[in-house]
């Protein structure tokens, strides 16, 4: 059961053996880290050796939400031999991501990624940008 601010308590059965635990723990991590204006969240899901095909296959899908609709500023998924980063930009962009975690679609498409997963999603902490400096 998870416990959602202003919405329904989610009833979360388990699609794949431990992937609901580590996304769980994932959204327990999104969920004491402050939402700001303009931020990006990466989540980094570690692949099984001989998993990057598979993985495209799910990337060309598309998302289970319309990013648009969702808030999001920008949404980037890059793609290795080792792992798939979903790179997420907008306002308040970890508690979005927080909420298209939760969402029945996203539950659903976990299932399809289950046997693509060498290890637990993680996040990753943007550690340096450089914006566009803006024209005078």
């Amino acid at each position: 059961m998870l416990d959602r601010r202003g919405a329904p308590a989610l009833l979360i059965e388990p699609l794949g053996a431990g992937l609901l635990s580590e996304l769980a723990d994932t959204l327990a991590e999104l969920s004491t880290l402050r939402g700001e204006q303009g931020e990006w969240v990466a989540v980094v899901l570690p692949l099984k050796p001989g998993a990057f095909e598979r993985a495209l296959e799910l990337i060309a899908e598309g998302p289970p939400f319309d990013p648009a609709e969702a808030g999001l500023g920008q949404h980037h998924v890059f793609v290795s031999e080792q792992e798939a980063v979903f790179v997420f930009d907008g306002v308040n962009v970890r508690e979005t991501v927080r909420r298209l975690l939760t969402s029945p679609q996203a539950w659903r498409l976990s299932a399809a990624w289950a046997g693509c997963l060498a290890g637990r999603p993680r996040l990753a902490e943007a550690a340096y940008s450089w914006p566009v400096p803006a024209q005078r």
